[in-house]
């Protein structure tokens, strides 16, 4: 709103003809600084607009420092004090729009079944019948917390498909076999752990493995653990990093350096002096933390740093736009972490355990596809991927990132300004009346496939430990379902496909609504999601695989996938499967 105001103020001198004096560069810092302070994108502005595009324009060189000044000031300064409470502020519309979306689209995933319009899934699925999914499941105890069976499971499931052969060799375009690898996690908001987020035991496994199967071949590795959580965090003040802290991740991946670190310590004692000792500090139960003032913590993350492992948010780093191969939807491609584009020499995608979606409705699942989520900056993902209502208020035509955020900001300051709550009740009337648009369309699931695309030879394979997931609402909260299960595939369609069959399965063991309303038992919105959700289909006629197959990707039934399976019987097996067939 602010910049809007910049800008009508800037198109009045500049048809006046009016030089940019003292008096101008004042009502400039009054209409930007207002109440609570001056936002990035009113920074932005008349650094490039002011200063930069029409910097000619100063009547003097006093009054063009005075302009600078106060923007150099307001760097230092970090921001308002007021800005804890304008994010609150900002929350409000989103918020209201949850809630509604809560309600609207619970009730349409009962009464729609999430399959692609029989002419579309005829149509695009021939585009994929070269494609092939080479898949490895194995069984495990949903109920189980024993990090060494949940370790034994996923590597069971990664041998299957030969994950890390990878390793046996340079990367493409090198002459060396040094590896730089990108643990891609999938971590939102967070606050209600495992399932709805990457367990923090996947991630110190396939850690711990990525430094085991470089040492059986000959490799040298560096394993970077990343992901920027969604526009929650921008919207309430978290960052990507405290997400990775409260879930376990952070302390997960710098446990694996830590081992890894000490296992050199013997043969590199001046670089890696004092690994052992960290190491069993944290056996001991010393979980890293971020704050400054936690000495130890410090220690353990520089130690990881030395012996290959770091953790990331990617909100932190530069980005660097790169291209889609086959782009229907970002012709001009995306931008993503730099570091991503010009040092990951490969990618191992460990989603959250794909489950239930608000936004996805019935049409797919939150899972390994969806992952690729995580290379987009928080801000741009509402403009550039979701669709009118898909969480938050429809961004205006052509705006940015930045501008959008300021633009929910401003609404949080109207919706909380009316004090007759007229504001709020229109906005959530608003969205309660477009509640048909809650669901994305094809487009919506098409830019799915191309955020993969753009890294898509990149990307070695996607593992998810499925011991439960989220069987309603999701993908922050919901209500849990046991599924019992490690999948790992070679590529992130044929994943989110046994996903969807075991969830399918999941579904059907609930029984009738009787057992549902049992005490203890599963809830009847549980029950309701479950019986209706690809009632008269299967996963692969959910519309986001439909999209993938438009691309020419992801299997189109069960004879394209190579599948290995440890642990099941022959009746359980033969369950999952059936999930499958049409």
């Amino acid at each position: 709103m602010t910049v809007g105001k910049l800008q009508r103020y800037l198109d009045g001198l500049l048809a006046a003809d009016r030089r940019f004096d003292a008096e101008v560069v004042a009502i400039f810092k009054k209409i930007s600084q207002d109440w609570f302070g001056v936002s990035k994108a009113e920074w932005q502005f008349l650094e490039e607009k002011v200063l930069g595009e029409h910097g000619d324009c100063f009547a003097d060189e006093a009054s063009r420092q005075e302009l600078t000044s106060f923007l150099v000031q307001q760097v230092k300064s970090g921001g308002s004090r007021w800005e804890p409470i304008r994010r609150f502020l900002s929350t409000i519309p989103g918020l209201a729009n949850i809630l509604a979306e809560i309600n609207l689209a619970q009730w349409e995933q009962i009464f729609k079944d999430g399959k692609a319009p029989p002419a579309v899934i005829q149509h695009e699925r021939q585009k994929a019948v070269n494609f092939r999914g080479i898949a490895g499941l194995v069984k495990i105890d949903p109920k189980t917390k024993e990090v060494a069976e949940i370790e034994a499971a996923i590597q069971k499931a990664i041998e299957a498909i030969a994950g890390f052969d990878f390793l046996s060799q340079p990367p493409q375009g090198s002459g060396d076999n040094k590896h730089t690898i990108l643990i891609k996690v999938g971590v939102n908001w967070g606050y209600f752990l495992y399932p709805t987020v990457t367990s923090w035991e996947a991630v110190y496994g396939v850690a711990r493995m990525c430094f085991q199967e470089a040492a059986r071949r000959g490799a040298a590795v560096e394993v970077i653990v990343g992901d920027e959580s969604g526009i929650e965090k921008d919207l309430w003040g978290g960052t990507s990093m405290a997400n990775f802290e409260h879930t376990g991740i952070l302390n997960a991946a710098i446990l694996a350096g830590l081992e890894q670190a000490a296992s050199l310590e013997e043969a590199a004692p001046a670089e890696f002096a004092g690994a052992r000792e960290l190491l069993a500090m944290s056996h001991a139960g010393h979980m890293v933390t971020l704050d400054p003032e936690d000495v130890n913590s410090l220690k353990m993350v520089e130690m990881a740093r030395r012996a290959g492992v770091r953790v990331v948010g990617f909100e932190e780093l530069e980005r660097l736009q790169i291209p889609i191969p086959g782009a229907r939807h970002f012709p001009e491609g995306i931008l993503i972490p730099r570091f991503v584009a010009a040092e990951v020499t490969d990618i191992l995608n460990l989603p959250k355990p794909p489950g239930r979606h608000l936004i996805m409705g019935n049409t797919g699942l939150t899972g390994a596809l969806k992952s690729h989520v995580g290379l987009l900056a928080g801000p741009n993902r509402s403009p550039a991927l979701h669709g009118p209502y898909d969480r938050l208020p429809p961004p205006a035509p052509g705006q940015t990132g930045d501008s959008y955020l300021e633009n929910l900001q401003a609404q949080g300051k109207g919706l909380f300004g009316d004090r007759s709550g007229k504001t709020a009740v229109n906005f959530v009337l608003d969205v309660v009346s477009n509640w048909q648009n809650l669901a994305p369309g094809l487009p919506f699931h098409e830019k799915l496939v191309e955020l993969y695309l753009a890294v898509a030879d990149k990307e070695r394979f996607s593992l998810a430990d499925m011991r439960r997931t989220l069987a309603t609402i999701g993908p922050d909260l919901g209500e849990a379902i046991d599924v019992g299960a490690v999948i790992a595939a070679k590529d992130p369609l044929t994943l989110d496909i046994l996903a969807g069959a075991l969830l399918k399965n999941a579904y059907a063991k609930m029984g009738n609504v009787l057992a549902v309303l049992a005490p203890g038992g599963d809830t009847l919105l549980e029950y309701l999601e479950g019986k209706t959700w690809l009632r008269s289909g299967t996963p692969f006629d959910l519309l986001g695989h439909i999209a993938a197959n438009s691309y020419g990707l992801g299997p189109i039934d069960l004879a394209h996938i190579d599948l290995s399976h440890s642990g099941f019987t022959k009746l359980e097996v033969d369950e999952i499967l059936s999930c499958l067939a049409p």
